[in-house]
């Protein structure tokens, strides 16, 4: 089963730390898995499903094996069905990738037969973003619906949290509002100015929001998901 992934996002090309300093999506992520990766055993098997450019490999530990599944990007393998039967991995990682899947109950209860006994799945799905990816972007989650999907697909839910706030949200709105302006003409200036006044102070609202914990969690960027065999 192909899983079918953003192919118009020019994110993926920036260095890491650009990257975390200017999409928010990704910083919210990456926040969130570094404290998981602290927990991690020193070896493992690692299964990035969806995974693009690996902007995390490098932050496993080097004895960890990574393994990269993706239809669109140079990977290990191309779909979930080409892994070998008797992998297992110790984690499971879909980054931005469910709501790209056109069935992802099935993907979700293929995904148990290669997870060893003990291994985790790490989900992050986004919430309050663009439609992206198109035709292939199919829906967006609340934590009831996740909760809901694992459980029939044969998953526990162990950590469920939202990335951000409506502080993040709003500001990354703002900011992108203003960024897609710059391109049309009768907007370019005004659109221009907004970014050179507020567009600084808006990212750096946004970044506080994401470390200090700042506002209303129901209304956020997405949420990040880990889950076992149930």
């Amino acid at each position: 089963m192909a899983l079918l992934l953003r192919q118009d996002d020019l994110w993926e090309v920036q260095p890491f730390t650009l990257r975390r300093m200017l999409d928010l999506q990704f910083e919210s992520i990456w926040l969130l898995l570094r404290d998981y990766l602290k927990q991690l055993s020193p070896s493992g098997v690692v299964v990035d499903l969806g995974a693009g450019r690996s902007p995390f490999k490098p932050k496993f530990p080097d004895a960890w094996r990574y393994i990269t599944v993706d239809p669109f990007s140079p990977a290990d393998y191309a779909t979930l069905s080409d892994l070998p039967s008797d992998l297992h991995a110790d984690l499971v990682l879909m980054t931005e990738v469910l709501e790209h899947v056109s069935d992802p109950h099935a993907i979700l209860g293929e995904l148990l037969n290669h997870l060893a006994g003990n291994g985790r799945l790490l989900i992050t799905v986004p919430f309050n973003t663009r439609v992206h990816g198109a035709p292939n972007d199919f829906r967006r989650w609340t934590p009831s619906g996740l909760e809901q999907l694992l459980a029939s697909a044969g998953w526990t839910i162990e950590r469920l949290e939202p990335r951000g706030s409506d502080i993040t949200t709003l500001a990354a709105k703002l900011i992108f509002l203003c960024s897609r302006r710059l391109t049309r003409p009768l907007t370019a200036v005004p659109a221009a100015l907004s970014l050179v006044l507020f567009g600084l102070p808006l990212l750096l609202l946004a970044h506080a929001s994401l470390r200090l914990d700042l506002g209303a969690k129901d209304d956020p960027l997405g949420f990040f998901v880990i889950a076992k065999k149930a």
